[in-house]
């Protein structure tokens, strides 16, 4: 989506995270999509910490406090997604 490259001179900075057990999965999938941001694996102690979503993908948009500012569950359009990055990089 270019969000990453878009917003990075802004602060804004994109981690991926997978809840496959390993890199095997990963890798090709990140490769096939040509993800220019960082991604790691995760386990359910960290899914857990940011509200265990149940529904895959789950995007959380977080502000430079931590806070959990918008959560999309499922896929969403580009709009949706750059409103609330829009917002929390307008935050004082």
């Amino acid at each position: 989506m270019g969000f990453q490259k878009t917003y990075q001179n802004r602060g804004f900075v994109i981690l991926g995270v997978s809840l496959d057990q390993n890199w095997r999965s990963v890798k090709p999938y990140m490769d096939e999509e040509e993800m220019n941001y960082r991604v790691m694996i995760g386990n359910a102690d960290v899914a857990h910490q940011y509200g265990g979503p149940e529904v895959v993908p789950a995007t959380l948009i977080v502000d430079k406090s931590g806070r959990i500012a918008a959560t999309h569950l499922g896929l969403c359009s580009r709009s949706e997604y750059e409103a609330d990055i829009q917002a929390v990089l307008n935050e004082q």
